[in-house]
């Protein structure tokens, strides 16, 4: 087991800030999908993955404004399905907005998955979720 040992017999006293994760920001960004209006983050990290989120956001017709680590994305009903390949290729988490979709009345979505595994899943989910929601989907 590891220990660490502080000699002089002093208390620490300080504060530390922790920063935002990417790993639990990036899903509820795109969950902000789920209901229209306008949704407030805090403790945004500032990184390239959530650059790209806030692309494929506005690509959905979304308005975003970020203020330091802050977010706000205005959900509005989305004008146009489709995610430009440029956008989608930079991240994998850019699947997690075809899940709040349905609502918006989503009929077909491309998604390019390298991994034919992962592929395959993500396309089993989509079917399920999709007929859940009273919906059908055809394989072209």
């Amino acid at each position: 087991m590891d220990v660490i040992v502080i000699n002089g017999g002093k208390a620490l006293s300080g504060s530390v800030t922790t920063s935002g994760s990417k790993n639990a920001a990036l899903p509820l960004l795109f969950a902000s999908l789920l209901a229209e209006g306008e949704h407030r983050f805090d403790n945004v990290p500032q990184l390239k993955d959530i650059d790209s989120t806030e692309l494929l956001l506005n690509q959905l017709n979304c308005k975003t404004h970020r203020t330091g680590h802050q977010m706000v994305v205005t959900v509005r009903k989305p004008k146009d399905l489709v995610a430009p390949y440029d956008i989608v290729r930079k991240m994998r988490a850019s699947i997690l907005c075809l899940g709040p979709l349905p609502p918006f009345g989503v009929v077909g979505a491309v998604i390019v998955v390298p991994d034919l595994l992962a592929t395959i899943l993500i396309v089993v989910a989509v079917v399920r979720y999709s007929r859940k929601l009273g919906g059908s989907v055809n394989a072209t």
